[in-house]
């Protein structure tokens, strides 16, 4: 999960700083093309990773990354290659940066990182979301843009674009992704970071984002003309109601050259969509900024020594929003998150710590036990949408050293101790979305463990809610989809096996294949999950479960 974490790394360290320089540009995309890579002089930091197809984890190639940091005078840009790999060189003293990546097809998107020599900015991973939109059009004309059904996320009219008052009448080039954010934060570009309306720095929250892109018939990116106002309509994230969404609500766009959202205007509620006017094109974000409480608690490794510099990272459960911190010296750390709500909080520093669900209250809430960081630790997250409501996480492997009896790690039984090692899945996720991680701190036993994901309840497919598994293996990732799975679609998708032999090495083996008969070749105390009715509500699927143990 290295991008996710990367991505917010600086959230917190922000609200505390003076945040020079971050009042942004009129603009979210420059007019011109930032320079190729040239010798920042003074000492180098290397800053390299891959831009990936978010869904498939499928590397794109051709895409245009560009670096802004504090400590350079101009944007430094590359082009990731055949394996969709980037790298670049900055200078030590520039600090915070971001890296945003464009590609046709793709909406463009942004992570928040360092050039500091001690940051763990050598295998970044910049995933790309599809465009729903891919049009063109002549700018002398305008267009209607209309995403997959949902009508007018923009009208424009004749002429929008320009410079200065000369209007660009030629081909125009232009991508739009609506950003779909309650199964996972991270598709929101940068940090959950923003600079209101008088540049005080605060947290936000999101109900919603869009990502416009448009470039003239040379690929150069194309802005609004001053002075033409532009009617958007941003949908709202699966998961909100528009029964319970404000009436009204700020809007903010990325500023891509510091890696801060900035409040400029508000949108309001129109049926399923919030409405607002621009005078830009960027990622537009309809959000809610909240002052936050601190959740503290202390890093350890394997031994209880404490680990400093892991990262920490709260991601909401019950609202959309994400926020990463590094621990102290002593391994100490201080989060901020929203108050009166639920987290998942866990920590990672190549490896990765139990994911744990916090309650956070009115005031600043203490950990009771320390975030455990394990060697060889592996995380599994599955996440989807909203459709079908409820997709369960099933892990099971070897229970003794002769590998004749499996453990099976699923929801009816979170929590499993084999040999030694506790492994355990965070929460069981009955109401869409997830994310549901199930971590594997070490292996007790040579063998393969198998993960699967089972359609338990709700309308849909597995294939079609879109579903995505991430593996995240010593620091490294590896993401599967349902759509290339092999087979006849069913209830039971087999993602991967890990396989562990007798010296503790890890391959993970890609299984894709849709499994029918699946439920049938294991028991849940007696009985087949193939063989149950489904109960009609999530309370009557943890009753029954409980009753059956």
């Amino acid at each position: 999960m290295k991008k996710n974490n990367t991505l917010y790394l600086f959230s917190a360290v922000l609200l505390s700083s003076a945040l020079a320089g971050c009042g942004g540009s009129s603009s979210g995309s420059s007019s011109g093309s930032p320079p190729e890579v040239s010798d920042p002089g003074g000492q180098e930091s290397g800053l390299s990773g891959v831009v990936r197809n978010y869904y498939t984890g499928e590397p794109i190639a051709g895409a245009v990354v560009t670096l802004n940091a504090s400590g350079l005078d101009e944007p430094l840009r590359v082009t990731s290659g055949g394996e969709g790999a980037f790298s670049f060189s900055a200078p030590e003293q520039a600090g915070r940066a971001t890296l945003s990546g464009r590609a046709t097809g793709f909406g463009s998107s942004s992570l928040v990182t360092s050039t500091a020599a001690d940051a763990n900015n050598d295998s970044l991973e910049l995933s790309l979301l599809p465009a729903q939109l891919t049009t063109t059009f002549a700018g002398d004309t305008g267009a209607s843009l209309d995403v997959e059904g949902r009508q007018d996320i923009a009208v424009l009219p004749a002429n929008a674009f320009g410079t200065n008052g000369t209007p660009y009448t030629g081909t125009v080039n232009g991508q739009v992704t609506i950003l779909n954010p309650a199964s996972d934060p991270s598709i929101i570009p940068g940090a959950y970071t923003i600079l209101d309306e008088n540049g005080q720095p605060g947290l936000l929250t999101t109900f919603g984002a869009v990502t416009f892109d448009f470039t003239d018939e040379n690929g150069n990116p194309l802005q609004l003309n001053s002075g033409t106002p532009v009617t958007i309509r941003i949908p709202l994230a699966d998961g909100i109601s528009s029964s319970n969404a404000p009436a009204s609500v700020p809007l903010a766009w990325f500023d891509e050259t510091t890696g801060d959202w900035i409040q400029e205007g508000e949108a309001s509620l129109v049926g399923s969509y919030y409405e607002g006017t621009v005078t830009h094109f960027t990622t537009w974000n309809t959000v809610d900024v909240y002052t936050p409480v601190d959740v503290t608690g202390r890093v350890v490794d394997g031994a209880g020594n404490p680990v400093a510099g892991a990262e920490v990272r709260a991601q909401g459960y019950d609202y959309i929003g994400m926020n990463t911190v590094l621990t102290r010296a002593d391994g100490t750390f201080s989060l901020p998150a929203r108050a009166n709500s639920e987290i998942l909080i866990s920590a990672y520093r190549n490896t990765t710590s139990n994911t744990r669900e916090v309650q956070v209250g009115s005031g600043n809430t203490a950990l009771e036990n320390d975030l455990i960081l394990s060697d060889s630790a592996v995380a599994i997250t599955l996440t989807w949408a909203q459709n079908p409501r409820d997709l369960d996480s099933h892990l099971l492997g070897p229970a003794d050293e002769s590998d004749t009896h499996e453990f099976h790690v699923a929801y009816y039984r979170q929590r499993v101790v084999v040999g030694d090692t506790t492994i355990e899945l965070d929460v069981d996720d009955t109401s869409s979305f997830g994310p549901e991680v199930v971590t594997i701190p070490s292996f007790p036993y040579a063998g393969r463990y198998r993960y699967l994901v089972h359609l338990y309840a709700g309308s849909g497919t597995i294939e079609n809610s879109p579903a995505r598994v991430e593996f995240s293996i010593g620091g490294q990732t590896q993401i599967f989809s349902p759509q290339n799975a092999q087979g006849s679609v069913s209830d039971w998708w087999a993602v991967a096996d890990l396989v562990v032999d007798g010296a503790g090495n890890v391959r993970l083996d890609p299984v894709q294949q849709w499994r029918e008969d699946e439920g049938e070749r294991f028991s849940v105390s007696g009985f087949s999950l193939n063989s149950m009715a489904n109960p009609a509500t999530t309370a009557a699927k943890r009753k029954y479960y409980s009753e059956a143990q």
